[in-house]
């Protein structure tokens, strides 16, 4: 069963579930889930996103 592309809560369970019906240890059921909701939501992955460095990366790569 594909995956649901979205951010609510609701949509995280399912997702969990359907990847630990497929077998998939429970951690990284919730890690693929946790990647599909911040993909829905359309944020890049990585911890360093949000750092200001990086917002003045893309400022300068926008202006280029």
């Amino acid at each position: 069963m594909p995956l649901v592309k979205s951010s609510k809560p609701a949509a995280f369970k399912q997702n969990v579930e359907t990847e630990v019906a497929a077998g998939k240890p429970p951690k990284q059921a919730v890690a693929i889930a946790y990647s599909e909701a911040r993909q829905a939501r359309g944020r890049k992955a990585g911890p360093h996103w949000d750092s200001p460095h990086m917002a003045a990366h893309e400022a300068r790569k926008k202006k280029d």
